[in-house]
């Protein structure tokens, strides 16, 4: 006789597999389209199983690599922009349209980082994010939704768990 508590417990075990599964399969995904600039993005990838579900974490800034920002939206923050050049360790360039047309790189004083910031942030708002992809983003969660390696799994193994019980219950069934 198959118990509830047996196919919970499977479940609990199938769900946990698919949730390490996906956060393995996401962080390779972000370092090998080379979108990783600091580790907090990577750190902030988590997951939780509670009864029957899997929910996956992570910070904010991988939903904008996923999904970019479309041209014409709000740009975003010259802060968050300023910090990202921090943390990518981005040096400004001369201003090219004031005759200086050279684009050199300038020294990293505030006020030049807080332009450029400013400079990048408008260029966001008008043309969307991540140039390379097509201002569209990188489509990073396509490693763990419907098709991937992950949920193929997942599903998998929920049939064959399923297909157990129904087993189970039909042979309980032709005793009695």
């Amino acid at each position: 006789m198959v118990k509830d508590d047996d196919i919970s417990q499977e479940l609990s075990k199938l769900l946990e597999e698919y949730g390490k599964e996906s956060i393995i399969a996401l962080k390779r995904e972000i370092k090998i389209r080379d979108l990783q600039v600091t580790s907090k993005t990577i750190n902030s990838i988590t997951h939780k199983v509670s009864p029957y579900k899997v929910v996956i974490s992570f910070d904010k800034v991988l939903n904008i690599l996923d999904r970019g920002r479309r041209k014409g939206k709000k740009r975003p923050h010259v802060d968050s922009i300023l910090q990202w050049m921090k943390d990518s360790q981005i040096q400004p360039r001369n201003n090219r349209k004031k005759g200086n047309l050279s684009g050199r790189f300038t020294k990293k004083s505030d006020r030049n980082m807080k332009s450029s910031a400013f400079a990048i942030a408008r260029a966001i708002g008008k043309k969307g994010t991540i140039k390379r992809f097509g201002h569209k983003g990188a489509k990073i969660l396509k490693v763990i939704r419907s098709g991937s390696n992950a949920m193929n799994n997942l599903k998998s193994g929920i049939k064959e768990i399923t297909g157990k019980q129904m087993k189970q219950s039909f042979k309980q069934l032709k005793k009695k």
